[in-house]
Formats: C-alpha cells, sequence, structure tokens
C-alpha cells in the first residue's frame, strides 16, 4: 500500500497510458444486423446513472461525476454501464416475447455508450422466434453494443 500511496500523479497518468495501449480496438459489429423489429429510444441523465451504480455497488466515478469523467479522466461524458445495456436489451427480449421464456443472453460490448445524448435498443427474432438479436446504437448512431438470446 506504501508503495502506491507515494506514487505521483504523473506515475497514475503513466499506468493509465500503459494500459490504454494493451487494449486492442473494439471488434466491428457482426454484419450485416437484421432490420430492427423492435426499438426503444432511452436518455441517460446522471440521476439515472448514480441510482443504477448504487443498486450495483459500482462506486467508479465515470458513471456518476461528470466533472471527475471529463476533467480527470478525459471523457466526453459519463459512462452508462455495460451492465444497464445489457439489462435493457434483456429487458426488451422479456417484454417482446411475453409467451417465451428467455434461457440464454449473451452480451457483447464493442465501445462505451457516453450520456452525450439518446441511445436506442433494437432488436429482432429470429423467423422461428427461438433466439432474437439486440444491439445499441449510441448517440452518434454506432453499433456499441450486441446480444444474442434464445429462448426455451
Amino acid at each position: 500500500w506504501r508503495r502506491w500511496s507515494r506514487g505521483s500523479r504523473a506515475s497514475a497518468c503513466r499506468l493509465r497510458q500503459r494500459r490504454s495501449r494493451r487494449t486492442r480496438p473494439p471488434d466491428p459489429p457482426p454484419s450485416p444486423l437484421p432490420d430492427p423489429v423492435w426499438k426503444k429510444s432511452f436518455t441517460p441523465d446522471p440521476i439515472l446513472l448514480f441510482r443504477f451504480s448504487a443498486v450495483r455497488f459500482n462506486s467508479h466515478r465515470v458513471h456518476y461525476d461528470r466533472g471527475f469523467a471529463m476533467n480527470e479522466e478525459g471523457l466526453p461524458g459519463l459512462i452508462v454501464q455495460a451492465s444497464m445495456l445489457s439489462f435493457l436489451m434483456s429487458e426488451m427480449c422479456r417484454t417482446e416475447m411475453k409467451d417465451r421464456r428467455l434461457a440464454v443472453f449473451n452480451p457483447r460490448t464493442l465501445h462505451p455508450v457516453y450520456d452525450t445524448g439518446p441511445f436506442t435498443i433494437h432488436g429482432a427474432p429470429s423467423a422461428d422466434e427461438r433466439s432474437a438479436s439486440l444491439w445499441v446504437i449510441d448517440p452518434n448512431g454506432e453499433v456499441a453494443m450486441t446480444a444474442s438470446a434464445e429462448y426455451a
């Protein structure tokens, strides 16, 4: 612990830079995505993000402290939790196919979603309605997350 407490702000920045260089670029979205059958838009706000962080016991400030996220971390805004996006997609599966039970749900994050504007959840069931494809379109119109769902 002492070694970390003696570190300077510059060493923390170097550590952050080393971490960012190690991360691989996001995978491209699967193509082509089906035509959406389901669609719902959400406008994230700091209170919603704070509450979701509290429910998940997630204390990372990039989800609820705009000043920290933008000034200290250099982000364009607050990060919408990937777990929130997964939850919203799985809820779309449940509400759109009320007579089916969701058995398998596999989300995949391609890049973060920021609270800089509304994001949209899209989905489409398969022709046999045994599975569904879902995706999140971020405020810039790019696919930020995908998911596959299978029904029992």
